[in-house]
């Protein structure tokens, strides 16, 4: 078990906890409550290999498309984030922290840009808007293996 899993599993275990000691409570009253822990708590992901900086569309017969090795990194990371714990519903305000390892190659922008994307597309973030994301730190990590470690607040 990895120090991410476990951190998620003890968060469960904590709602759980929460969720049987106000059982008196109506369901509104009960989902503000989690959700206001919820925010108190970081969120941490990580996504192994190469991060793929963000492609722009392509135009071809009148059609726009990503090219595959943006598209499959994309889906793969999606899927990763996905089985990370997600939480309940999307965070609509948060900060995030973003340490990215290994020798990697592109813009700031792009990269943290497919990061976020995959975020949001994997249900943890609502959008990658500034009314959601108030605040994200990037820093490179060259000595560390491959891949992205996100923090969420």
């Amino acid at each position: 078990m990895t120090e991410i899993d476990f951190h998620n599993s003890l968060y469960k275990i904590y709602l759980e906890k929460q969720l049987k000691a106000i059982a008196k409570d109506t369901y509104l009253e009960l989902k503000t409550k989690l959700i206001q822990k919820y925010l108190e708590f970081t969120m941490k992901y990580h996504l192994t290999g190469k991060i793929s900086p963000k492609a722009r569309p392509r135009l071809s017969k009148g059609h726009a498309y990503l090219p595959t090795k943006y598209r499959e990194w994309k889906e793969s990371a999606i899927r990763e984030l996905q089985t990370q714990s997600p939480p309940l519903e999307p965070i609509e305000r948060c900060e995030i922290s973003i340490i990215i390892g290994g020798k990697q190659r592109g813009d700031l922008d792009n990269i943290s840009g497919a990061i976020l994307d995959s975020l949001t597309q994997s249900g943890i973030i609502k959008d990658d808007r500034l009314s959601v994301v108030w605040r994200l730190s990037i820093e490179h990590q060259p000595s560390q293996p491959p891949g992205a470690l996100i923090s969420i607040d």
